[in-house]
């Protein structure tokens, strides 16, 4: 078979694996999956997995090119990943990166061995499921999506739904009285008055003993004064809605 050949009759099952990962639907991979690869083989689709674990992706899209590769009887097909982020509705379409999937003829069907985006014989850009190379915002009916470049092993992700949709649908649902709004940045600087404040609404007694540590902090480069006055005047119905439930501005309007 050539290279072509060999694509278009694995195309469907990387796109099918990638599809299940993507929807957290796991269970969805293992038929288009080779169950008896190698360690480094499958290490290699474990962090895939849990990349894609980390995104509250609701939708996605992909296009698919050949790579030939010098594995016998195998092909590489270069995956251009978009997604939309939940909850509904969805953010717009967000290009995620480049994937190159490894897949081979086994036990009478095309499966997925690997991810081998890092190879150096691949010529694509190696740096896995990286998001923009700047901060951008992307935004959708009731939701703006902030991401920033970062490495797969260490995305950061921030979904802000602005308030003055999403608050007074949950007001009209449960009542003001049964809602709760925590300002994260507060939280992060000093957890334990503001996890007090949480235990006292939810009536279920002082909690003590419990360490509040930090995961994934690093420094980052301040944000570009565009993406911020964008941000800013995109939000400021939100902030001000907010606020009336915080007490006091938003901590990103300090």
């Amino acid at each position: 078979m050539t290279t072509k050949e060999r694509f278009t009759a694995a195309r469907p099952a990387v796109e099918t694996y990638l599809k299940a990962l993507a929807l957290h639907r796991t269970a969805d991979a293992a038929p288009v999956v080779q169950a008896a690869g190698t360690f480094a083989n499958q290490s290699t689709l474990d962090d895939l997995q849990t990349w894609f674990g980390r995104l509250p992706i609701g939708a996605v899209k992909m296009t698919a090119k050949p790579v030939k590769v010098p594995d016998p009887g195998s092909v590489g097909v270069r995956v251009s990943i978009s997604a939309r982020y939940s909850p509904a509705p969805l953010s717009n379409w967000v290009k995620l990166g480049d994937r190159v999937m490894l897949a081979s003829y086994s036990e009478g069907a095309w499966r997925v061995v690997a991810d081998i985006s890092a190879r150096r014989a691949v010529h694509t850009k190696a740096y896995g499921l990286r998001l923009f190379e700047v901060p951008s915002v992307l935004t959708g009916k009731h939701t703006t999506v902030i991401y920033e470049a970062v490495e797969a092993a260490n995305d950061a992700t921030q979904i802000l739904s602005d308030a003055d949709e999403v608050v007074p649908r949950l007001t009209g649902l449960f009542g003001r009285d049964r809602l709760h709004v925590v300002d994260s940045q507060r939280f992060f600087t000093d957890p334990e008055p503001v996890f007090a404040e949480v235990v006292d609404f939810l009536g279920i007694g002082a909690a003590s003993g419990i360490a509040f540590e930090k995961h994934n902090a690093r420094p980052r480069a301040p944000m570009p004064d565009s993406v911020r006055a964008a941000l800013e005047d995109q939000l400021a119905d939100s902030d001000a809605e907010l606020e009336t439930w915080l007490g006091a501005p938003p901590s990103w309007r300090a």
